[in-house]
């Protein structure tokens, strides 16, 4: 597989970033188990992840649940971008909802966006921090009365094009920044990257070229079946897929496979 890892920053670890889409609750929960897939598939490959930000959603039925509009999280470890690059896209759950008091099956959606991290003087791009507005808010997050108190959660805006990220996953402001800016370059160089692939001719499937493009389903309800829309990948094992288990591995690798 080491030979199919030749892009200019499959070497590198990534960003992950989750946004629930439209279904309520369920959209939330697919954004949850989605962050927990990718978390569990990269600690199983020995590779360290951070979660770097959440933003919660209401549980409608007042439990302890995991549901969250979005969230950012790192892994970093061999080939990480490499392995995760093509996961990049709009991921579709279809299951009974546990949120529906008629049982009905519900159809939720993710968009997850996978950009390498850039650290060092490697790239040809470096962010300019003329370009960058910072602003710091109350960190939202479980932690005590402490956390809820200090301003230590960071936003980092691109001024140019308005697109921010944001980081709360210390009490440490001067951390939270850093981690912010960090998530803003690889996020716009990702996209330049994306921009000048498109300006030379690249192929329409290369990665990323359609961040809204719908790339995999996932069906829970009557019976479990994977599907990935741009490789064929089917498995029948959806919820070992969702936990992160070498069933996701399969899947991964045909898609890395797959790369023109």
């Amino acid at each position: 597989m080491s030979s199919l890892f030749n892009g200019p920053d499959d070497a590198r670890g990534c960003f992950i970033e989750f946004q629930a889409g439209a279904g309520g609750a369920d959209s939330a929960n697919l954004c949850a188990t989605l962050l927990g897939m990718y978390t569990n598939w990269g600690e199983r490959h020995g590779m360290a992840t951070e979660l770097l930000d959440t933003a919660p959603f209401p549980s409608p039925t007042g439990g302890s649940d995991l549901l969250f509009r979005s969230a950012t999280l790192r892994i970093d470890g061999e080939n990480a971008y490499g392995w995760l690059r093509r996961e990049t896209g709009v991921h579709r759950r279809v299951r009974i909802s546990p949120y529906d008091t008629q049982k009905r099956r519900q159809t939720a959606f993710t968009t997850v966006i996978v950009t390498p991290v850039i650290e060092d003087d490697t790239a040809d791009w470096k962010l300019d921090m003329k370009d960058v507005r910072i602003e710091t808010c109350r960190s939202g997050g479980a932690g005590g009365q402490h956390v809820n108190k200090t301003e230590s959660a960071v936003k980092a805006i691109y001024i140019p094009t308005g697109e921010a990220v944001r980081v709360e996953t210390t009490r440490s402001q001067h951390q939270n920044r850093a981690s912010a800016l960090n998530v803003l370059q690889s996020k716009i160089y990702a996209r330049m990257q994306k921009e000048k692939a498109a300006a030379a001719g690249a192929i329409r499937n290369s990665v990323g070229d359609s961040w809204g493009e719908q790339i995999r389903n996932y069906f829970i309800d009557p019976k479990q079946i994977v599907k990935d829309n741009r490789t064929g990948f089917e498995s029948s094992q959806a919820l070992s897929i969702l936990d992160g288990s070498d069933e996701l591995d399969k899947c991964l690798r045909q898609a890395v496979a797959s790369l023109p």
